[in-house]
């Protein structure tokens, strides 16, 4: 359910749609952002999904 509603909210921000295993992926690289800003590292974060397959569903 976190995936989808993950889904969603980038669907806000980006107004493009993207697939669950984004909404997944988002929702894990969010949890392990916090703990890297927490230890003070920096990384990057790419979205490679294009969520044509879930058009139906979102």
């Amino acid at each position: 359910m976190q995936s989808l509603e993950m889904s969603r909210w980038l669907k806000s921000l980006i107004l493009r749609k993207r697939g669950g295993s984004t909404g997944a992926n988002l929702y894990g690289v969010l949890a392990l952002a916090k703990k890297m800003m927490e230890c003070d590292q920096g990384g990057s974060v790419l979205i490679c999904d294009s969520g044509e397959r879930q058009l139906n569903i979102l």
